[in-house]
């Protein structure tokens, strides 16, 4: 079957990896595998003692790039890390432990495209641990808004560059969760669209921070981080309902969330965050680094 032609255009695709044993490999592989071939796949060791180099050493693809931060972080901090650096126009989010169908950023780019979208996701299967490969889909993206913060859709998606730095980015405080709040802070102020057909595979896996007795769901570091993620939505939606009213502008809903973001964050991890990109930039320059 011949695929629809798709103009050229750079993809970055961040892969933050801790601790992620033997899946390392695939994820990647799956991702150098694209048939949408002009992207660079960033792994960063997100200070894993144990890095997972050598399980990557087979791949000599120039548009792989390794980079290790100097501690650990969270897998927000990296995918801010990589956001900061990049000049693509697009913004791929990968899982170390999951895998992407070969067509997923092909078909992704498309219907951002189709759709003037800020970002686009697919379905998802779900195996391992029982889930007996569930097909999940994301039925609440397009409706309202709740009044209370819901997870309407998973993050591993493909995004417009400016929309995500238009409200903030990825935060580098959190280290759980906040992939809820930023695709409901993304349906503020853009399009958050979906295929239906699972293209992302997902494994759930012992050990992960959603299986963790330390961060899974049930958790006391879980349950701090929502009440933050739930205050912030709060104020955001206070904003996103003037706007609602005409009380303000498209720009001055974006600026305010933006800046609920970034107010948000610690100078402690801004300065890190800084420094880590700065190290990035001189391991691989995004223009001239394939």
């Amino acid at each position: 079957m011949q695929t629809a032609a798709v103009p050229a255009a750079d993809v970055t695709i961040s892969i933050p990896c801790h601790r992620s044993g033997p899946y390392i490999a695939q994820a990647v592989e799956s991702l150098l595998g694209q048939t949408y071939r002009n992207l660079t796949v960033v792994v960063v060791n997100d200070g894993d003692p144990d890095p997972p180099w050598p399980l990557l050493a087979h791949l000599d693809d120039p548009r792989l790039v390794r980079f290790d931060l100097s501690a650990n972080h969270g897998r927000y901090f990296a995918d801010a890390v990589v956001l900061e650096w990049t000049t693509s126009p697009y913004f791929l989010v990968q899982d170390s432990d999951d895998w992407s169908d070969p067509k997923r950023v092909e078909t992704l780019l498309l219907e951002l495209r189709r759709q003037h979208a800020g970002a686009a996701v697919s379905a998802r299967r779900v195996e391992g641990a029982g889930a007996s490969q569930e097909i999940q889909q994301w039925p609440l993206l397009g409706t309202p808004l709740a009044e209370r913060m819901e997870h309407r859709v998973n993050h591993q998606g493909l995004f417009r560059v400016d929309a995500l730095r238009r409200v903030g980015g990825f935060h580098p405080g959190f280290r759980i969760g906040y992939d809820t709040l930023l695709m409901n802070l993304l349906e503020m102020v853009d399009r958050v669209v979906a295929v239906d057909t699972p293209l992302y595979y997902a494994r759930v896996r012992p050990g992960s921070l959603t299986t963790s007795p330390d961060t899974g769901f049930g958790s006391r570091q879980r349950a701090v981080a929502q009440g933050r993620l739930e205050r912030l939505y709060t104020h955001a939606l206070q904003v996103y309902r003037r706007y609602l009213t005409g009380a303000t502008g498209a720009d001055e809903l974006a600026g305010a969330i933006r800046r609920l973001v970034l107010g948000s964050s610690r100078p402690a991890d801004v300065a890190a965050l800084r420094t880590e990109v700065t190290r990035l930039s001189r391991v691989r320059s995004p223009v001239n680094g394939r």
